[in-house]
């Protein structure tokens, strides 16, 4: 969920991002912070939905109901409610998946997985001179 507390985070790490005065690698991590909390209200968006989805009868409920109508009291397409859920299940799937990527010219493959590395504190190291 992004409260008020979260939004003001938010946009003060956006004020250092935009800040000519803050060196380039605190503006990218003024920007991780961001990504950082956007992708866990991602992450708790998606399990709050499925829980839904999987507990309240909305699933069922969405199954059940012919494309082009909208379901019981809400205004979407079912046929579009149905997309989404595909779309929320692919990025859980993702999320629990370890991934790589080729970073230049490296390939770095990840034990953790994207929730993981979402949900942990940053790792912090000894600033260099």
């Amino acid at each position: 969920m992004i409260t008020k507390t979260t939004a003001q985070r938010i946009e003060s790490e956006m004020m250092t991002v935009n800040s000519p005065d803050i060196p380039t690698i605190q503006q990218f991590e003024a920007l991780l912070r961001v990504g950082l909390i956007l992708g866990r209200a991602n992450i708790n968006l998606i399990d709050f939905t499925q829980n839904l989805w999987d507990n309240s009868g909305a699933g069922p409920t969405i199954l059940s109901t012919l494309d082009g109508v909208a379901v019981s009291n809400g205004q979407y397409d079912a046929a579009y409610l149905r997309k989404i859920q595909v779309l929320y299940l692919s990025f859980k799937n993702w999320f629990a998946t370890p991934i790589s990527a080729t970073v230049g010219e490296n390939t770095i493959t990840l034990t953790e997985t994207p929730r993981q590395l979402i949900m942990a504190s940053p790792q912090i190291a000894t600033p260099t001179t």
